[in-house]
């Protein structure tokens, strides 16, 4: 990875001191996308594969050059992958690098094989994107993204409304504000988070655990960012029980996996980059 340090002299003591570190500019064509999606029955396939082709089209609008979708091989009917290549023939994306794969195991193998193949595709970052956050899925909010990285971020992402919830009870977009960052909209360093293991959650907050470790290993290094428009997340029916039941416990499975993590949210919010939210 490419660091550049701003260095200041201290002729007192003769040596070089790092009292501001800043990463260059990250540009968007070289960072990768991870987008994922299952249908549990046929009926369902439908809506899933045009969603995905959908924010895979924002996505190669936005400059991505790496896109991976992966289809949960576990909770998917079978049908979803040729569906979505179908689609995807006919979007003629300007991504030169895409893999679309059907992926064994469950949310956390699909994540890491995800971060595999977009590190093997010279990606030093990758962009983890829920179908539902297609609205904030624009150059605006991405470039405010990027612009983190050069503020020493190794985690960073949107604070997304769920706007069928006051906001006071809003746990995701409350949370997001706090540091604990959600994979429905997030960008991650990815060799720092590898050098943390990556993601182990069995409960379904996997971004909790790599956090806490980033922030011991790496001090300050986490960037909340608040959208450019607060357009609201776009749920699809097909999953708006499913929904709800995860963001109405979003609270409390975060904080198991702080525990398990030896951590905790205090520990994450002290590890918020000065400055942020922004």
């Amino acid at each position: 990875m490419s660091v550049i340090y701003k260095i200041q002299w201290n002729k007192k003591e003769d040596k070089v001191t790092q009292n501001d570190k800043r990463k260059e500019e990250v540009k968007v064509n070289s960072c990768g996308i991870l987008l994922r999606g299952y249908a549990k029955s046929r009926s369902e396939v439908k809506d899933v594969a045009d969603r995905l082709n959908l924010s895979a089209k924002r996505a190669s609008e936005i400059g991505f050059r790496n896109i991976a979708i992966l289809i949960s091989e576990e909770k998917d009917c079978g049908s979803t992958l040729i569906a979505t290549c179908m689609k995807l023939d006919g979007l003629g994306l300007k991504a030169p690098r895409m893999r679309v794969a059907s992926i064994e195991g469950n949310d956390k193998d699909i994540l890491n094989d995800g971060l595999r193949y977009l590190w093997s595709s010279f990606c030093e970052y990758a962009f983890i994107a829920s179908n539902k956050a297609v609205g904030y899925l624009n150059t605006p909010n991405i470039e405010k993204i990027l612009a983190t990285f050069s503020d020493g971020a190794l985690c960073s992402g949107l604070a997304l409304r769920n706007t069928s919830v006051p906001q006071e009870e809003d746990q995701i977009y409350n949370g997001v504000l706090a540091g604990r960052i959600s994979n429905i909209l997030a960008a991650w360093d990815i060799k720092a988070l590898e050098a943390v293991g990556g993601f182990d959650s069995e409960i379904g907050s996997e971004e909790i655990a790599p956090i806490i470790r980033l922030i011991k290993k790496y001090s300050k290094c986490i960037a909340p960012v608040i959208p450019t428009e607060d357009v609201g997340l776009n749920v699809s029916s097909l999953r708006a029980e499913h929904f709800a039941s995860l963001s109405s416990t979003k609270t409390g499975r975060q904080f198991r996996e702080a525990s398990r993590a030896k951590g905790s949210f205090q520990l994450i919010e002290d590890g918020i980059i000065l400055g942020y939210p922004e």
